[in-house]
């Protein structure tokens, strides 16, 4: 993805105030995963994206009401961990970013009907920019360093129409798009994204 991308998306959502929650955050990983990298700094070496260190923050929540979901399969967050990141040189950035590299399960996703449920960051919503992540916002990919492989774009169906909060507990169905060569946006994109009903 592409470094000014995320640099906006940062300032964004780390400048904000996290949401105020009686619960402890969960502890911070550190992650080996860069943006980008000067050319000097690489190896010729691939990486497997981190394994969540972090407690299953979505355990025990609402799922969406079965009616809703017919004929979309359940995408979880172990499966989209199934990636590789090798460095690749962009002539038009002159410099090195994550090129991700898809397991076979993964792949026999791309362009199918899924749905997911996770944590909402809502990263410009007057242009319906969001993203759904693994984990909350204090330990997201943004804030908290987990992986990229961690958050989804979503691309709406229709601009959402009332007020959500960050970190809300949240649920779409839409067509998952694999992306390795975009650099405008994340590696994996949640098309025609639709809300889901939770139980």
């Amino acid at each position: 993805m592409k470094y000014v991308w995320i640099v906006f998306l940062v300032a964004l959502a780390c400048t904000s105030e996290p949401p105020s929650s009686e619960e402890a955050p969960p502890p911070v990983v550190t992650s080996t995963l860069s943006t980008a990298t000067p050319p000097e700094a690489i190896e010729d070496s691939a990486f497997t994206a981190p394994l969540a260190l972090l407690p299953d923050v979505g355990l025990g929540r609402s799922k969406p009401k079965p009616g809703d979901i017919v004929g979309f399969g359940l995408l979880t967050w172990d499966i989209l961990r199934l990636v590789t990141f090798e460095k690749k040189f962009y002539e038009t950035e002159g410099q090195y970013f994550d090129y991700p590299v898809y397991e076979q399960e993964v792949k026999d996703l791309e362009g199918k009907p899924v749905y997911i449920s996770g944590y909402l960051l809502p990263i410009n919503p007057d242009s319906n920019i969001y993203v759904l992540s693994e984990n909350t916002f204090s330990s997201c990919f943004f804030c908290g360093q987990a992986g990229p492989e961690s958050i989804v774009e979503l691309t709406l169906a229709e601009k959402l129409d009332k007020s959500y909060t960050t970190d809300q507990w949240i649920a779409f169905k839409g067509t998952l798009r694999l992306n390795a060569d975009d650099l405008d946006h994340l590696y994996y994109i949640l098309e025609d994204a639709i809300e889901l009903e939770l139980e």
